[in-house]
């Protein structure tokens, strides 16, 4: 049997709310195209130092945007109302942008078993975000 997944399942909490993001798998021509922003354990500091930046400078324009065909459903997620925030608000509201970083970083993650010989894990457990720790998560997902 193969590790293929037809969605991933990405826990976390965001500002006290217990959230469930379900996605697609990453497309192969996606997956390519991020993955060549990424620095290479082959590239000199300064080149790794620059495709760091340029990696984080892109993610932080085209999150929304990269996860936007994928990202079938947020749920858990509520205003200070009390009333569920839609996927799409999740997508629009720079509120939200730490929680999609997160979303992201394992969701990119997930991309492919670790091991043919073992079923991938479908669901992942990231830590509890909040909107103060987006650069946390920068950091994070540049190194």
């Amino acid at each position: 049997m193969s590790g293929y997944l037809k969605n991933v399942t990405v826990r976390t909490v965001f500002d006290g709310d217990n959230v469930t993001a379900v996605l697609r798998p990453i497309s192969f021509l996606d997956r390519l195209r991020i993955e060549g922003e990424l620095p290479s354990r082959d590239d000199s500091p300064e080149v790794q130092k620059r495709k760091r930046a340029a990696a984080m400078e892109l993610l932080s324009r085209e999150i929304p945007q990269i996860l936007n065909p994928y990202l079938l459903s947020v749920d858990g997620l509520r205003d200070a109302e009390g009333v569920s925030v839609s996927k799409e608000t999740v997508l629009q509201d720079g509120y939200f942008m730490s929680l999609l970083a997160s979303i992201y970083q394992e969701w990119f993650s997930q991309r492919a078993p670790k091991d043919p010989k073992v079923p991938a894990d479908t669901t992942a457990d990231v830590s509890t975000v909040s909107p103060s720790q987006s650069e946390n998560l920068k950091s994070a997902s540049a190194g």
